[in-house]
This record gives structure tokens, C-alpha cells and sequence, in this order.
């Protein structure tokens, strides 16, 4: 299993990590990758026909998750997806931590083992039932699990309404920052209330625009 998981965003001040890009061998060049949750390629933007249904091993699992788990989101489902190496497959899985000490799914590469079960803005809440606060580490178990095992198990929070698409798309294009893991007091909390505060004002801006909808084109 070639161990190539490297950062493979052009931006420097990012903090998004490729996860095992290529689960066995070669492939130089990643397929295309979806990265935003809004707008052409999205898949999270139009029916997601591409996401396989749940096996009957993960609709228990799933059940059996919830009813333990608190709290739950408003504005997001719940799934539990379990990914089965392939020869040859590629993982295509970006993560990337929010300021909420939260491990975001960023992108998403078009054919891989992820794309079968995930989609740009997912929250990796648990990995084989352990919680994901950091991501070099959700980075590391991720490769160990399918080094091993050939196949790793995620629960995860998937943004459903504006509000839960919203956080998602601004955790994703925000540039840089840590995860509340990586700072201390005043500097996370401030990252928190920025995040929660863009999020506000972009729905003010929605909701202005479908009452107003010609209002920027006459100023």
C-alpha cells in the first residue's frame, strides 16, 4: 500500500491533507475532485445518484449510533458508511480541521472508494467509533484501518439545509487556521464566533437577495 497522504492544495496558508490518494501503487495523476458544496461540480448540489444505498450492516450500525449520540444537528442527516478496499482504488478523500475542532471533508475525488459513500462538507464525526478532533491523526488511523483491515467504517454529519451547507461551504473555503487543537483560549473561540458570524451574514444576504433579486444589477 503506497503511503503517498501529502497536502495537495495550492495554497499554502490551507490546511487541507490528501488522505491516501492512491491505496496501492501508482496513479500520478488524481480524477477530477469535487470541492465545494455549492455550484457546478458539486455533488452535494444535485442528486447524488453517484452515492451507493446503505448496506443492511450500516443501516443497523447506524441506529444503533443514534441512539446514544447527542446532540443531534438540526440541518444535517446522519450516516454510517463503510469504505471496502480495492485493488488498485484510490481513496480521493481531502480533510481539513474547522475552528470548531471538527474534521471537515473537503473534497472528494470523481470515481474513487470515497466518492462512492461521501460527498464535499460531510463531518467526519467518528472514525471505527472513535471521535475525530484532529486531523493528522484522523489522517493516520484512516491509512492504519485500511493498511490492516482493508476497509474503515466513518459516522458522519451531513449538511442538509442552507443554514448546515452554509457552515459547511465557509469551513471549507476559509483560509488557513487550525482546529481549536492547535490554539489556545481567545484565538479559537474567536475562529468559532467568525465562522458562526459569516454564516449569519451570508443567510441575511440570501434571504435580501430573494426578496430584492435585481437589486445589485440597478446600483
Amino acid at each position: 500500500m503506497a503511503d503517498d497522504a501529502r497536502s495537495t492544495s495550492a495554497d499554502p496558508a490551507r490546511d487541507d491533507v490528501s488522505v491516501s490518494t492512491s491505496l496501492q501503487g501508482g496513479d500520478p495523476d488524481p480524477p477530477p475532485a469535487h470541492d465545494s458544496i455549492y455550484g457546478a461540480p458539486s455533488p452535494a448540489s444535485k442528486p447524488n445518484s453517484h452515492l451507493l444505498a446503505a448496506t443492511p450492516e450500516e443501516a443497523v450500525a447506524l441506529k444503533t449510533r443514534l441512539e446514544t449520540y447527542k446532540p443531534i444537528q438540526p440541518g444535517f442527516s446522519y450516516h454510517y458508511c463503510t469504505i471496502v478496499w480495492r485493488k488498485g482504488a484510490k481513496l480521493g478523500l481531502m480533510i481539513r480541521p474547522t475552528p470548531d475542532d471538527k474534521i471537515i471533508c473537503t473534497r472528494v475525488a470523481q470515481g474513487s472508494l470515497s466518492y462512492e459513500k461521501m460527498l464535499a462538507g460531510d463531518r467526519i464525526i467518528e472514525l471505527q467509533g472513535k471521535p475525530c478532533v484532529n486531523r493528522d491523526e484522523t489522517k493516520d488511523e484512516i491509512k492504519q484501518h485500511f493498511s490492516k483491515a482493508r476497509k474503515c467504517s466513518f459516522f458522519i454529519e451531513r449538511p442538509e439545509s442552507n443554514e448546515a451547507k452554509m457552515w459547511a461551504q465557509i469551513a471549507i473555503n476559509r483560509p488557513g487556521g487550525r482546529s481549536t487543537k492547535d490554539n489556545t483560549g481567545a484565538p479559537a473561540k474567536q475562529q468559532k464566533a467568525e465562522l458562526k458570524d459569516a454564516v449569519r451574514r451570508h443567510l441575511q444576504m440570501a434571504r435580501q437577495h430573494q426578496v430584492h433579486p435585481g437589486a445589485d444589477q440597478h446600483k
